[in-house]
């Protein structure tokens, strides 16, 4: 049995186990799993009903079932952009979740200020809890901005992967 084979029947039986919904990346390595040379239905609970859904889904010649391999989701140019994108989110969540922690630091100070605090200081409190809402408010509209880049990256390559696949079957 090669690795390769053990980790795919690891993985499918620990899948079986966990149960609940399973997606079509799911079944494939359910698949996967019942295709390995370790897989013995026989003597082993989760394989046999790993074989019960293989019948289901693929019939009784699923041992037959050759998938190919899953299409690319991003072209190289996109892999790179994306990859970009998200980094550059990671990092406005980041000054995001900075910024909250201003605010909200500055909003206690704001609302319970010390006893016998001077006027001044009250000013002050106020201006700085102004300027930490005005803050916040820009980091959220970053933030909103750098999933809008993400999201239309996104969308862009499900587009392209939906007209490829529209245009293959369209006589």
């Amino acid at each position: 049995m090669s690795e390769t084979d053990g980790n795919a029947l690891e993985r499918g039986r620990e899948r079986m186990r966990r149960g609940g919904l399973f997606a079509p990346k799911e079944d494939r390595e359910l698949l996967a799993a019942a295709q390995s040379k370790g897989f013995d239905p026989d003597h082993h609970t989760v394989d046999a009903r790993i074989e019960r859904r293989m019948l289901m889904n693929y019939g009784p010649e699923w041992r037959q079932v050759k998938l190919e391999p899953e299409p690319e989701l991003y072209t190289t140019a996109e892999r790179a952009t994306l990859e970009a994108a998200n980094a550059a989110l990671r990092l406005s969540q980041a000054e995001y979740n900075r910024v909250l922690d201003a605010r909200f630091e500055a909003e206690q100070a704001y609302y319970h200020p010390p006893d016998r605090c001077p006027p001044e200081m009250l000013v002050a409190l106020a201006r700085a809890h102004r300027d930490a809402i005005k803050a916040q408010e820009q980091a959220t509209r970053e933030l909103e901005r750098c999933v809008a880049v993400v999201t239309d990256i996104k969308l862009a390559a499900q587009w392209r992967r939906r007209e490829a696949a529209a245009a293959a079957i369209t006589p």
